[in-house]
């Protein structure tokens, strides 16, 4: 924590040494050594670079921020980064990018993953804006369902087209299984009509359900990644019924089989990133 009494960070003070002084955007001082910011980070200027006496470097963090980045630069156990808020997280993450904090941003990179289910938009944005490939291929298929705006106003320009055409492959995706599910549906009703001759009500109810899981993949293409718990709701209404069984295998198998041959967007990626990203 930092201490507001004097405006001067209680774990980076005078005290501690240091032969430069840098203030946070609310007005705390903190100060460090030269040698450990150019051996540790590459956003600061080399160990040799002058500075006049008592001169203060404002950065634009807040104070809460850096008291989290600067231990990165110091041979030391570094903080965990637990239990804090996605956006807490999100400033520290931007920060060590920013004055390239190696540890940090190794760090920040993996912490963020545990925040995919409920931060996706914002960590495509810091995943694409910073390229870390691996937090862009997690994320992509969690945002094939949201509108448009939802992910072009947090991604870069170059990004725009192979978006659309992932989009647009994952569309024909859903084409081919709404499709695949009608003409099993069809079948099945007709083979139903005969073998529960007894029980006139289940190709209606079997019509119903199969017509409630086609408008919950149109709604979201991104539910086809999660088939799987379509079909556990579907085994619980028609368990133990031979005919279902064998419909439900046929579709479980044809969406499997049609997601897995998406490519990954990282792959539309490569074809339109700029030269300096191809390169990383």
């Amino acid at each position: 924590m930092s201490d507001t009494k004097d405006n001067t960070s209680a774990r980076f003070n005078s005290d501690s040494g240091g032969d430069v002084i840098v203030s946070s955007s609310d007005g705390v001082l903190f100060h460090l050594h030269k040698r450990n910011l150019e051996f540790c980070s590459g956003g600061f200027p080399p160990a040799n670079t002058p500075t006049a006496e008592g001169e203060i470097v404002p950065l634009s963090e807040s104070a809460a921020t850096l008291e989290l980045l600067f231990p990165f630069v110091y041979p030391q156990r570094h903080p965990g980064l637990n239990d804090m808020s996605f956006s807490k997280l999100l400033k520290v993450a931007e920060a060590a990018e920013k004055y390239e904090v190696y540890f940090a941003m190794s760090l920040c990179s993996l912490k963020i993953k545990e925040y995919v289910s409920s931060n996706a938009p914002e960590i495509f944005g810091f995943a694409a804006k910073h390229h870390y490939p691996f937090l862009i291929a997690l994320v992509a298929p969690l945002l094939i369902g949201r509108p448009l705006t939802d992910v072009v106003n947090v991604i870069p320009q170059y990004m725009y087209i192979p978006w659309t055409l992932y989009k647009e492959r994952w569309q024909k995706c859903l084409d081919s299984v709404c499709s695949m599910m009608s003409s099993i549906n069809g079948n099945h009703t007709r083979k139903s009509k005969t073998t529960f001759s007894s029980n006139h009500s289940h190709h209606s109810q079997w019509y119903s359900k199969v017509t409630e899981f086609q408008d919950i993949f149109r709604n979201d293409i991104s539910k086809l990644k999660q088939s799987d718990a379509v079909f556990e709701d579907l085994d619980k209404a028609y368990c133990g019924i031979g005919s279902c069984t064998g419909s439900m295998r046929s579709w479980r198998d044809f969406i499997v089989k049609e997601v897995n041959a998406v490519p990954d967007f990282v792959s539309f990626l490569k074809q339109y990133a700029p030269a300096h990203i191809k390169g990383k």
